[in-house]
């Protein structure tokens, strides 16, 4: 013993001195002499193999007396247990030892750590899968009795050994019949499950509050040590609990629900929560093992009444049944049922629905007629409807109520409407879609109409045809009860519209009629100034086809046709008599030009300017369509157009320099109509007048010529 340190000696002479198991101090010893030899595992079993002195030995009780001993020595804090393996314990780390099985630890902080192993760690999804629907199910986790977290209406809760009443079975059986949301799943007994989890508690406590700068090397290595042992503690328990739980009972509705046992604790759990929702929610059932999404409902809405239910739609589902009558009970109650109270009563037992099943068979009473949706006291339409399924934000101010009953007779008589105002029979035959395709009618002849409007100022006489759509606007308004009820107040003035207004103008817009009207205004916009010229009573018949409030009717466009066909002739010989005249002028002009002495001295060249703009003219004329402007060109021509070219003739033949020689006025041409004659009355009235007059004018003229300029006649 004298190679052996001395605080270790005091270890085993204490032992040598307090313990009356001679077979314990030798363990202790073998301990001792392997605890720096880190590939000896000190497990229960080798410990027993090293401390085996007789070849014949009986090995079972062999074993047992090992585990006597280890048992003793660790409850006396001469070695510890980690997990399965035994470590003999210095002075130094004996007193921590033993100060670390003081440490208070109570049943909260032991809850707290099953949960988070088993919940958060092995289960660890809040939300579990029910197979046959492919829906997540969120439960209440629960250990031993204590709720952790948000309660939920299905229940998981696990019974670990440190429950009071672990191992009454018939406590788990009464709960579980009690409450058909519970599943109880109770663990096996394990002898060192709970010793271990207090003890990873209060290793943790303890080195939480000893960390210090001002510990010897010795004890940090120490607390080190039991950090790293205690974080293999942990994952050790994480091993057993999920072992434990693939191996523990499961109570189900008052009774022990037989499952056969599995290595992981989490595919039990998921196992047994399937037949808990079966449990649990027995009318889940009604919704089949059909998947609804929201493609589901949008193909229930969006879809006809044939394509749904068929030829006969009068067998309602199961599913639906419940929703409707919770409405109509509701109804009779006078309470009002949202959108939000339907998912809050089937989303419970004992039903169990998801949202978007909810929402399908909602949808299908809806598709039926077996009830309205509205919002704001608005009946939705298809596509409101089927926004305010899928809008969580409104389900709180959507209600359902019972389709009203409507009386037969006036589901006929409106489809009888229907046929005779669309001239096609009517799709429907539930009452509220005999209403939906009447309105869907009305809000599209409403838009034809609107858009035969946009019209009116080519076609004026289209304005009879506000009244109609300012009645199809009212009616596409109404909710389906009142059209069903007032159908006699708005019959005969729809028919009547349809036959007087409607159907005539469509006739005319969609046939040759139009064409017609169209060419006679065209004709009348593009030849106003040319009319002006023409005397013919065919003008009167075109402009009164063009004002006339119905020019539809009667034989009032094809006597146009007749009227627009003369007048039309008569416009084009008009122009070419005009043209005509034109050009004579023109050409009568230019002669004037050639017979000018002026003219004579120019070469080719200088005649052909002079000649140039009198030719344009004349190529004008032939293109122009308008009387007013060939009468307009041949007046420019004959008092403009002739005396600015004979001006340019003098200048172009009267050369420079001879000007200067001469030292004489430059020759210029003057129109006489831009002679002002300087005579005091306004018109002549005796042969003295005339005279006179002839005598001022004479006088102007002669005054002109003497300045040297000529007048163009």
């Amino acid at each position: 013993r004298s190679t052996i340190r001395g605080e270790i000696q005091n270890a085993i002479t204490l032992a040598e001195k307090n313990l009356d198991n001679e077979f314990a101090i030798r363990v202790l010893k073998a301990l001792f002499l392997v605890k720096y030899y880190s590939n000896f595992k000190t497990t229960a079993r080798n410990v027993s193999v090293l401390m085996i002195d007789d070849i014949n030995v009986d090995l079972k009780k062999h074993e047992q007396k090992v585990q006597e001993a280890l048992n003793i020595l660790e409850t006396q804090n001469y070695i510890q247990r980690n997990g399965d393996l035994y470590e003999f314990l210095t002075d130094d780390e004996k007193d921590i030892q033993e100060e670390i099985k003081s440490m208070e630890i109570d049943n909260q902080q032991v809850t707290q750590l099953l949960k988070e192993i088993l919940f958060d760690e092995i289960i660890r999804d809040t939300r579990i899968r029910y197979l046959d629907n492919k829906q997540e199910y969120e439960y209440t986790s629960k250990i031993d009795g204590i709720i952790l977290g948000r309660e939920r209406e299905l229940t998981i809760e696990i019974i670990t050994p440190n429950f009071d009443d672990y191992g009454n079975e018939s406590l788990f059986k009464a709960q579980t019949m009690g409450y058909n949301t519970l599943m109880m799943m109770v663990l096996p007994s394990d002898e060192r499950l709970m010793k271990d989890m207090r003890m990873y508690l209060k290793t943790g406590k303890y080195i939480k509050q000893s960390r210090s700068t001002t510990n010897k090397d010795n004890i940090k290595q120490i607390l080190y040590d039991k950090s790293q042992q205690n974080n293999e503690r942990r994952q050790e328990l994480v091993l057993i609990l999920r072992k434990l739980l693939g191996e523990a009972d499961v109570f189900l509705n008052g009774s022990k629900h037989e499952m056969i046992s599995t290595s992981d604790g989490k595919t039990k759990v998921v196992k047994g929560f399937q037949d808990l929702i079966k449990i649990a929610y027995p009318s889940l059932r009604m919704l089949g093992k059909v998947v609804y999404t929201d493609d589901t409902i949008k193909s229930i809405i969006r879809s006809t009444q044939d394509d749904l239910f068929g030829t006969d739609d009068s067998a309602i589902s199961e599913a639906e049944s419940e929703i409707l009558n919770l409405v109509v009970r509701r109804k009779k109650q006078s309470d009002r049922t949202s959108l939000q109270d339907i998912r809050e009563h089937f989303s419970k037992k004992p039903y169990g629905w998801y949202a978007n099943g909810i929402w399908s068979v909602t949808a299908r009473l809806f598709k039926r007629g077996k009830i309205e949706i509205r919002q704001d006291a608005n009946l939705l339409s298809d596509e409101e409807a089927l926004d305010a399924l899928l809008n969580t934000r409104t389900h709180n101010n959507t209600l359902l109520v019972p389709q009203m009953e409507v009386d037969p007779r006036h589901v006929r008589q409106l489809s009888e409407m229907y046929h005779k105002m669309f001239d096609e029979v009517c799709p429907a035959r539930e009452a509220k879609d005999v209403a939906n395709a009447f309105r869907d009618m009305v809000k599209s002849e409403l838009v034809a109409i609107n858009q035969l409007l946009a019209s009116v100022e080519n076609y004026p006489f289209l304005r009879v045809m506000e009244p109609l759509g300012g009645l199809l606007e009212k009616l596409a308004d109404k909710e389906y009860a009142w059209l069903f009820t007032n159908v006699k107040e708005y019959e005969d003035e729809l028919l009547d519209a349809k036959e007087d207004v409607l159907d005539p103008i469509k006739k005319f817009w969609h046939g040759e009629q139009k064409k017609i009207y169209d060419s006679i205004r065209i004709f009348i916009q593009d030849n106003q100034s040319n009319l002006e010229y023409i005397q013919s009573d065919e003008l009167a018949k075109l402009k009164e086809v063009y004002s006339h409030s119905k020019p539809y009717s009667g034989n009032l466009i094809r006597d146009a046709k007749t009227a627009r066909d003369t007048i039309t002739q008569k416009v084009l010989d008009q122009i070419e008599a005009e043209k005509k005249s034109a050009i004579r002028v023109v050409e009568r002009v230019i002669d004037v030009l050639k017979k000018n002495v002026e003219f004579e001295k120019l070469n080719n060249d200088k005649k052909v300017q002079v000649l140039k703009p009198f030719n344009e003219e004349i190529e004008k004329l032939r293109e122009q369509r308008f009387i007013a402007n060939i009468r307009q060109a041949r007046e420019r021509v004959e008092n403009e157009l002739l005396t600015t070219q004979l001006n340019e003739m003098v200048k172009l033949a009267t050369p420079a320099d001879t000007e200067k020689e001469t030292h004489e006025p430059k020759v210029h041409y003057i129109t006489r109509s831009t002679i002002k004659v300087n005579y005091p009355n306004s018109e002549l009235r005796t042969e003295a007048d005339v005279n006179e007059y002839v005598e001022a004018l004479k006088k102007e003229f002669l005054k002109h010529i003497r300045e040297n300029k000529r007048i163009s006649l």
